[in-house]
């Protein structure tokens, strides 16, 4: 289900990345605050 959902939003706009090895904790993944930022940042 994850996948369709992905499929969704990335039709609805979004932008879709997968971090390997992240598994359920993404948030911990070195490149995670890097994008958060870079998507933040587009915003403002």
């Amino acid at each position: 289900m994850y996948d369709e959902i992905a499929d969704a939003l990335v039709r609805a706009g979004a932008r879709h990345v997968e971090l390997d090895g992240a598994g359920h904790r993404v948030q911990d993944h070195a490149e995670a605050t890097g994008l958060i930022r870079e998507v933040v940042g587009a915003q403002g």
